[in-house]
Formats: structure tokens, C-alpha cells, sequence
């Protein structure tokens, strides 16, 4: 479903940026993903991110048939193959966990090497260690409990310490805050996107949701 509404969101608009939440890769077969996010991305002029995640739910993993121990290796696997399918006329790549034959996948996505990567995950070292790896961007989800503060300057120092500009972090932070003031805040901090939370499921209930965040929105512009 969630690829399904990233099209329509894309032939509904000229200029939103489209974008997964958290999509579990490691339990995609990552050369059908590569090929529909392809597509979306080359009809929408280039409007795609693609955020990724390692998962949580261990039954549901090994339930793909996958060992739960090797789902980072995988996903950074099934990246560089997805990767390579966006590159070159003729891909291939070698991992331990998933490698790619020599195969022509079209069409090629806008932007070389495919869509900015955001990993959505919490910062330790192991998810730091495959940020500065395949990474472009982090993507939080806003809590009262979030550092978002101390992961911010956990993760621009290992970027450093791998060579990588600091400054070229991505932030998309999810379940954005309802004032001004805060998004404000946000901008400070580095983040370039905030996407508000939709929980409502009644279609309705969407709008005049969606209404409110359109007056927030305006409300931090007007103030910016």
C-alpha cells in the first residue's frame, strides 16, 4: 500500500516531495522495489526519498526466511544493488547477503545513484555505523523522549570521523510539533523537513486535519 500511495501522491501534485516512511527493506525483494521506485521517481521528475529501516519485529523477519542477526547486512546489501539497477546499464553487485547478476533494470531514477537514503532508526553505534556507510539522511520520529539534540551531534560526528561532510546531513523528522515556535526550533537544529502526523482514518476527519496543518504551516512562514 504504502508504494501505491507514493504514486498517487505523485500524479496528484507538481511539486511535493514523495517520500516512504520506514520501509523494512530487508524483507523486500529489492530488484521488484528497486524497479517500482524507479518508476515513480522518473515520472515525478526526480520527487522521491526513500527512507529505510532495519525493523523490529523478529518474528515477522524470520518469517521472510532471513536470519534476524544479519538484517543490517542485508539491507545494506539490497541498497547497493538497488543502487547499482539506478546507475548502470548493465548492474550487478556482490554482498554477503544478497549480491545481483549482470541485469538491465529501466527506467533509470533522475538523480544518479537513485533517491536521497534516510535511515530511520535509533542512534547507537551499530545503526551509526551503517549511517556513515550508504546513509544520506536521518529520519526521527519526534518524541518526548527523543535526544534529538545529542543524536544530532552524534551522528554529524561520525560523519565527520568517516570523512563525510557534517553538513550534508538530510533530516526529515516525522510526527512534526503543532506551533511555530517549535518548527522554528527544528530549522535551527538542521532539519530540512518536518511531515505531520495524519492519525485520523475517517475521510473527513483527514481534511480538517490536514486543514489544521495547512494553518500551521502558514502561521510559521508568515513568522519566518
Amino acid at each position: 500500500g504504502q508504494l501505491a500511495s507514493v504514486a498517487m501522491a505523485a500524479a496528484a501534485s507538481t511539486t511535493l516531495t514523495l517520500g516512504t516512511a520506514v520501509t523494512l527493506l530487508a524483507q523486500h525483494d529489492p530488484l521488484w522495489l528497486a524497479k517500482e521506485l524507479a518508476t515513480i521517481d522518473h515520472h515525478s521528475g526526480g520527487r522521491l526519498e526513500f527512507g529505510v529501516g532495519f525493523g523490529w519485529n523478529r518474528e515477522e523477519y524470520e518469517a521472510h526466511g532471513y536470519p534476524w542477526g544479519g538484517r543490517r547486512e542485508r539491507t545494506a546489501d539490497c541498497l547497493a544493488a538497488m543502487q547499482a539497477l539506478w546507475t548502470d546499464h548493465e548492474a550487478s553487485s556482490a554482498g554477503t547477503q544478497f549480491s545481483l547478476e549482470p541485469s538491465w533494470s529501466y527506467p533509470k531514477t533522475v538523480r544518479p545513484g537513485g533517491p536521497p537514503v534516510l535511515l530511520g532508526a535509533a542512534v547507537g553505534p551499530k545503526m551509526l555505523a551503517s549511517f556513515t556507510e550508504w546513509a544520506d539522511g536521518w529520519m526521527p520520529i519526534l518524541t518526548p523522549t527523543l535526544d534529538l539534540v545529542g543524536d544530532l551531534t552524534r551522528i554529524r560526528a561520525a560523519l565527520e570521523a568517516a570523512g563525510r561532510d557534517p553538513a550534508s546531513l538530510l533530516v526529515s523528522a516525522m510526527n512534526a510539533p503543532k506551533t511555530p515556535a517549535e518548527l522554528s526550533a527544528l530549522v535551527d537544529l538542521g532539519v530540512q523537513k518536518a511531515a505531520f502526523t495524519v492519525w485520523a482514518e475517517d475521510p473527513d476527519m483527514i481534511r480538517q486535519q490536514l486543514d489544521q496543518f495547512a494553518s500551521i504551516r502558514d502561521d510559521y512562514r508568515q513568522g519566518a
